[in-house]
């Protein structure tokens, strides 16, 4: 049920008129992992525009960034980083 409760607000949040929301960049990480615990919106950046979220597990820390693309309209993942916690 879960899954699927995601997967509706994904479609509605991150879709677009010819590509469903689970299959966008944010809508697939949320899928995933659900909401990010940390959201740094840094997307109106004229300079580099991004959307980074971080999400804190008992034994790893995860965070995507995605760059913002046509004014904020597209995001694509660029990067990726997992960090062990001691």
């Amino acid at each position: 049920v879960e899954f699927y409760n995601r997967v509706d607000s994904v479609n509605q949040l991150w879709g677009e008129e010819r590509i469903s929301g689970w299959k966008t960049d944010p809508g697939r990480i949320i899928l995933l992992y659900g909401q990010p615990n940390e959201v740094e919106d840094n997307s109106l950046n004229p300079i580099k525009p991004y959307l980074r979220w971080t999400y804190f597990f008992a034994d790893r820390t995860l965070t995507f960034t995605f760059q913002a693309l046509e004014g904020r309209k597209k995001y694509q993942l660029i990067q990726e980083e997992e960090i062990p916690v001691p």
